[in-house]
């Protein structure tokens, strides 16, 4: 088999994979425009209505929604006290984007994978350490989240490890831009640069110190350093 027969056996896979991963930019600009003009209506909401909306947030989430724009967003209208459930949300939209992707793989993409030993290094070195490549692979915001889902789950990382490094990977990362968002009136009003310039530090950190650990990873240098120890 070669990749272009790779591709024309998963073409399913292929196709949600660049959907989901131009989804977020599509939305987060169509929704830029609208939620501000919906901010009355957002508050306004009761506590029964937030939670009904949230879990709704959760399934436009697992179909590739931006959570980097759900959680500033969420911040700028509610603040802190609904930090819990934007990361409740996030982590059900992670469990049916994984589910969902493993009803519709069933490991065909891993097994045809295996036939090309340059990408099969990467597998295995994924399998030696599958919860710190699920964790770092949450860390960058660079990696769109439902697409990361998918991959994860027809990459063959189990269940469990799935949702206990998904958990701890986005929440470094939602956690800045749900501050970010309570941020946002002072930094638009006052022009808040020392604030600005902080996020800009933080998410390029977290961006190179996620890549290089992936990389890491791939490459089986990680794996060679820990046995060392």
């Amino acid at each position: 088999m070669n990749y272009k027969e790779l591709i024309n056996s998963n073409k399913l896979f292929f196709a949600l994979f660049v959907f989901l991963t131009v989804m977020p930019l599509v939305t987060s600009i169509i929704l830029g425009y609208q939620v501000p003009n919906m901010e009355p209506w957002l508050t306004s909401l009761s506590v029964v209505e937030i939670l009904i909306l949230f879990v709704v947030v959760s399934v436009m989430l697992s179909i590739g929604f931006s959570t980097s724009f759900i959680a500033v967003a969420s911040g700028f209208i509610w603040g802190w006290p609904v930090f819990v459930l934007v990361c409740v949300s996030y982590l059900m939209a992670s469990m049916y984007g994984f589910l969902v992707a493993t009803r519709l793989d069933k490991g065909k993409l891993l097994r045809e994978l295996g036939d090309f030993p340059e990408i099969n290094v990467f597998l295995t070195n994924i399998k030696d350490l599958p919860n710190l490549f699920t964790f770092f692979s949450r860390v960058s915001p660079m990696l769109p989240f439902a697409m990361t889902n998918y991959l994860l789950s027809v990459l063959g990382i189990r269940w469990k490890s799935f949702v206990l490094f998904t958990f701890l990977g986005m929440l470094p990362r939602t956690t800045l831009f749900f501050w970010l968002g309570t941020q946002l009136k002072s930094i638009l009003e006052v022009k808040d640069a020392s604030n600005s310039l902080w996020v800009r530090v933080v998410m390029i950190g977290m961006v190179t110190i996620s890549l290089i650990f992936i990389m890491r990873i791939l490459n089986g240098k990680l794996k060679k350093q820990l046995k060392g120890l």
